[in-house]
């Protein structure tokens, strides 16, 4: 292995930069490797940290190997180190553990400096020793599962694994990139349906309760925890049970979540047409010489919407004095009933108008004082 000589006399340590050394925060001066070989961007490491071959450094949010011998030199450690290239999850029975590691298709020699190059399929694993592994072990990287042939354990601090492709297994969480995961774990599947389909079709001011359906292995989840996002809250809105409200007219997405599945609605918004509705409201019994006040709505797709009301009086063939509107607003009319007791029990109608026709009605019987 490569062995380092320092010069104590050079060292700046003011130069000295961050890094954590199996999850310890230290400090280091770290350099470039200016040794001609470009195929690694190594770097050195030099600490008064105490540490080994085959510690994970980390540097920049980056991780790094150490792959040499130690210089130790009163107090002083210098070793090199090289980018940790993928994090594998070797699977232990069940025990899932992910590990950072080099990979590579070529292999170099620390010692000589020599690159050669693997056959295709095959690939050499650098970790370090604090995770045991032997031959046979699988692991699924880069798309492909791997099988561990052949374990190098002569660099103290390190374990060089020879890997080969192997076939993927129906136990496998290709997914995820963990080998023989269903073997120790309940493959669990959820779903989930929205039962008004992938689109959606609402007027403005609707309301539509979502039906969603979620299953896990093809059981219905009660009160399954859905997330609702909408990508333009101004043409609709959910709430967090389902329920869309359209507020103007567009098109829009609604993306539900669960469990690490999406599923998206696509919301179309269309322009309200007009539907017009009148009321009239007010006591049904008039006595005499009562003043009552009516009240004339209209309504456009059950919202009150403001217009101007004109009111008058059918006597229903009685006296036209059986009674008499004496004072209108926009939408009300005071109407007081006749003072001729010969008109007690009988009807007549109070007519709201709007632009001269006839709207809205209500028919009206005089009652006695008492």
């Amino acid at each position: 292995m490569e062995v380092f000589t320092i010069n104590l006399d050079r060292l700046n340590w003011k130069n000295s930069e961050n890094i954590i050394v199996n999850n310890t925060d230290t400090s280091a001066i770290v350099e470039d490797v200016s040794d001609g070989l470009t195929y690694y961007a190594d770097k050195y490491i030099i600490t008064k940290f105490s540490i080994k071959t085959g510690n994970i450094v980390t540097y920049n949010d980056m991780k790094y190997l150490i792959i040499s011998q130690i210089d130790r030199n009163k107090g002083i450690n210098r070793a090199r180190i090289r980018e940790c290239n993928y994090s594998i999850n070797f699977n232990f029975e069940g025990n899932i553990e992910r590990v950072s590691s080099i990979i590579n298709s070529v292999s170099f020699d620390i010692e000589t400096n020599t690159i050669f190059s693997f056959e295709t399929g095959k690939i050499i694993l650098y970790i370090n020793t604090d995770t045991f592994v032997d031959t046979g072990q699988r692991f699924i990287i880069m798309g492909s599962a791997w099988k561990v042939v052949g374990v190098d354990r002569t660099k103290q601090g390190l374990l060089i694994l020879h890997c080969e492709k192997d076939l993927f297994g129906s136990t496998d969480d290709k997914e995820n990139e963990i080998a023989d995961r269903w073997k120790y774990e309940e493959q669990v599947t959820y779903t989930l349906e929205v039962e008004q389909g992938s689109i959606i079709n609402l007027s403005e001011g609707d309301s539509l309760q979502l039906n969603i359906v979620a299953k896990r292995n093809n059981e219905v989840v009660e009160n399954p925890e859905l997330v609702f996002i909408v990508d333009n809250t101004d043409v609709c809105t959910i709430q967090e049970n389902g329920l869309i409200t359209a507020i103007t007219e567009g098109e829009t997405n609604i993306i539900i979540l669960y469990k690490g599945i999406e599923v998206v609605v696509k919301v179309i918004i269309e322009e309200m047409e007009d539907s017009f509705t009148y009321t009239l409201s007010g006591s049904s019994q008039l006595r005499l010489n009562q003043t009552l006040t009516y009240t004339a709505t209209k309504y456009n797709n059950d919202i009150p919407v403001n217009t101007t009301f004109t009111f008058s009086i059918d006597p229903l063939g009685n006296s036209n004095s059986i009674a008499s509107i004496e004072s209108t607003t926009n939408n009300t009319a005071r109407v007081k009933g006749s003072s001729d007791f010969g008109d007690i029990g009988k009807y007549f109608k109070l007519i709201a108008l709007e632009d001269g026709v006839e709207v809205a009605k209500m028919t009206i019987q005089v009652l006695g004082l008492f």
